[in-house]
């Protein structure tokens, strides 16, 4: 039926293209799959219905032409908003399989050209014909796309991804160029993958039909083997085949795709749900109630949103100099630090700012392989870094965590990497042995540091029939703890976590090992490693029979980069008196404790 505009003029609109129908998909099922997320991003809520990522909020009005030689692709692994004229990055593959046909004649053995001394690497010329080839292919068929569906022009974001036939001084400077131009090969992967999607969606067609419509269409223009390949891979729109995503603005007034579109061909798209989007849901139920998040979600996202944050430092009583000692330390390295910046850059350094056992401000240095990960575990307001002297200082009473902050951190809370606590017992050698005496403790030694490591890891050859007697780690522990004995130590004690995060396991008591004392440097660095506190709590500790080896211990590992210490070159797995145990790695710790 013919479509009009205005009562007086008659003026006759065009009929809808196949591109617009198909994006304009709309479905009466619920859009809420099983991976569903509102995330906190700045100061809004976001919304996913297919996807739990965390993505950055990218910018409203990018320039997206990109250097395929200087770029990287991989800044567009992270959605984008949606445009019409790069419609195609929504499809665009995080991980392509480079290496199935015809995507493997990316890969290329380069030439050495020139005289002997000023030998260059260079790419073939076959290789390059069959790269531009290969481009040519997909730029064609997304031209046959754009023909037979009414896609509009949507130009590629680079001009071309073989940018790396030029001469190279070394081969490492053309392997990553080589690298750099294939990675940007994936716009092209999407373009088409866009072209199947509309085809797709437009003939109602799904990713097990087995010869779809656009196939046939095109197969006697194209190379059908490399038309297979192609729709092998670009053709699947899966979890498991992952693509970039997009953010809808769902007020927007261009034209753009629908949410169901996305949904229906497994493309993360996430929008925002703020208060405008709630006032349209009243108005106009019908159309938005089916993308109102879920009101779990709403309820969980704004609670980071409306959390009370604690009182600024600037309200607690006290001197400045008392209480924010930073602030008094940053305005006189200010004044002192003038003149021209330094030509070479120093050494980066992290400080953290936290207080003694008796209350007062401490500036401290972080160790250098911890330096990334204690950076990450301040918000963006509770680190400031001096470029001058190319320091961070850290501390969190700087600033508060904002609401994506938060967020983030309860969701590290909720979904821990590894289950702490009691570890599994060790196997029983002999079904003779009686169950455990209890253990009673005395008072010159709490139970949070006597429950250590009463046994070791490893399984005791079957062949052991008179059950060994485990040293007590404490003077006041009586009787004697058979091999059944589990591993109980206080949960997030150091021993709990050296055991579990190192391997560590105490020597028994009948290897006398000579070690010196160690010294405050080496319980410093083992109380920063494993997370602890109090560094009295440590020192109690160290006081232990056990605790006594653990200093040394972490101190050699954090030396030696290898697996083994100095001098130390047996391998323990293969080794015929050590063969039976099951944890070769805990017991190479031990080893290496001992050997230091």
């Amino acid at each position: 039926m013919p479509r009009y505009l205005g009562d007086a003029h008659q003026v006759r609109l065009p009929p809808p293209t196949s591109y617009q129908r198909a994006i304009q998909y709309t479905s009466n099922t619920p859009i809420h799959g099983p991976n569903v997320r509102a995330i906190v991003i700045g100061k809004d809520i976001y919304y996913s219905p297919n996807s739990s990522k965390t993505p950055p909020l990218p910018p409203k009005d990018p320039q997206y032409i990109r250097n395929p030689l200087k770029d990287s692709v991989e800044e567009f692994h992270n959605p984008q908003w949606w445009s019409a004229d790069t419609g195609y990055l929504p499809f665009l593959p995080i991980s392509p399989q480079f290496g199935s046909p015809p995507f493997h004649q990316l890969y290329n053995d380069p030439l050495k050209t020139g005289p002997r001394r000023k030998w260059r690497i260079q790419m073939d010329s076959n290789d390059v014909l069959n790269w531009k080839r290969l481009e040519t292919t997909l730029e064609h068929l997304f031209i046959s796309f754009q023909l037979t569906y009414g896609i509009p022009d949507m130009p590629p974001i680079v001009p071309t991804s073989l940018a790396c036939q030029d001469a190279f001084e070394f081969p490492s400077q053309f392997l990553s160029a080589e690298k750099r131009c294939r990675n940007w090969f994936a716009v092209w992967m999407a373009m088409v993958s866009l072209g199947i999607a509309v085809a797709q969606v437009y003939d109602g067609e799904s990713g097990n039909t087995l010869v779809p419509k656009w196939y046939t269409t095109f197969a006697p223009h194209t190379d059908e083997a490399v038309l297979a390949g192609i729709r092998q891979q670009l053709g699947q729109f899966s979890p498991w085949f992952p693509r970039a995503g997009v953010f809808l603005d769902l007020r927007s007034s261009q034209e753009q795709p629908t949410v169901d579109f996305f949904v229906r061909l497994d493309i993360p798209v996430w929008y925002l749900w703020g208060p405008a989007e709630e006032a349209e849901a009243r108005r106009n139920p019908s159309h938005w109630a089916k993308y109102m998040p879920p009101a779990h979600m709403l309820q969980r996202a704004r609670s980071f949103l409306n959390a009370v944050p604690g009182p600024a430092p600037s309200a607690v009583q006290g001197s400045e100099e008392d209480e924010q000692p930073w602030t008094v330390f940053f305005s006189k390295r200010a004044h002192r630090d003038i003149g021209p910046m330094p030509t070479k850059k120093l050494t980066m350094k992290v400080y953290h700012w936290e207080k003694d056992v008796n209350g007062e401000w401490q500036r401290t240095a972080v160790l250098k392989q911890l330096r990334n990960e204690t950076l990450d575990g301040y918000g963006k307001t509770q680190k400031v870094f001096d470029e001058r002297s190319n320091e961070w200082d850290c501390c969190t009473e700087m600033g508060e965590l904002d609401a994506e902050e938060r967020q983030a951190l309860h969701d590290e809370h909720e979904e821990p990497i590894l289950t702490l606590g009691p570890g599994p017992p060790p196997s029983v050698p002999d079904a003779s042995v009686a169950s455990p005496t209890p253990l009673t403790t005395s008072e010159s030694f709490p139970l949070t540091f006597t429950h250590a490591i009463s046994s070791p890891p490893f399984h005791l050859p079957s062949n052991d029939k008179a059950p060994a007697a485990v040293y007590s780690e404490t003077d006041g522990l009586s009787g004697v703890v058979g091999e059944s004995a589990a591993y109980l130590p206080a949960q997030h004690s150091p021993a709990d976590v050296l055991y579990l995060f190192f391997g560590f396991v105490a020597p028994p008591p009948s290897i006398r090992l000579p070690l010196r004392e160690p010294s405050e440097q080496q319980i410093k660095d083992l109380t920063l490693g494993v997370g602890c506190s109090a560094a009295d709590l440590m020192h109690e500790y160290v006081e232990t029979p056990p605790g006594r080896y653990a200093p040394n211990f972490f101190w050699s590992i954090s030396q030696s980069p290898s697996g083994y210490a100095d001098g130390n070159k047996i391998v323990v797995a293969s080794t015929r008196a050590l063969g039976y145990t099951d944890s070769p790695t805990i017991l190479a710790g031990a080893i290496r404790g001992m050997v230091q």
